[in-house]
């Protein structure tokens, strides 16, 4: 692993999230309507997430970037948890 990171430019890794964007857009995920994050394909619940995001937040566009990549990489963990919070039908 060290080998892969040495041989990374820094320009190139993700940028880290701090803990209060993470809490906002986990309170953005919590507060949606469920059936609605569970209607949406990947890339259509991924812009959704970052416009609803960016009505309330103004983001740098490394903020914007490493926020973009963030969803992307947790959009099954979102799904499940949307998932869980529609009633299924019998």
């Amino acid at each position: 692993m060290t080998t892969l990171l040495s041989n990374t430019s820094p320009s190139t890794l993700p940028n880290t999230m701090n803990p209060l964007r993470l809490r906002q857009i986990w309170t953005l995920v919590e507060s949606s309507q469920a059936s609605l994050l569970v209607r949406l394909d990947d890339p259509g619940l991924e812009q959704w997430l970052m416009r609803q995001f960016s009505k309330d937040q103004t983001l740098s566009p490394s903020e914007s970037q490493a926020m973009t990549h963030y969803v992307h990489n947790k959009l099954p963990l979102i799904r499940e948890m949307a998932e869980q919070k529609v009633p299924t039908l019998v």
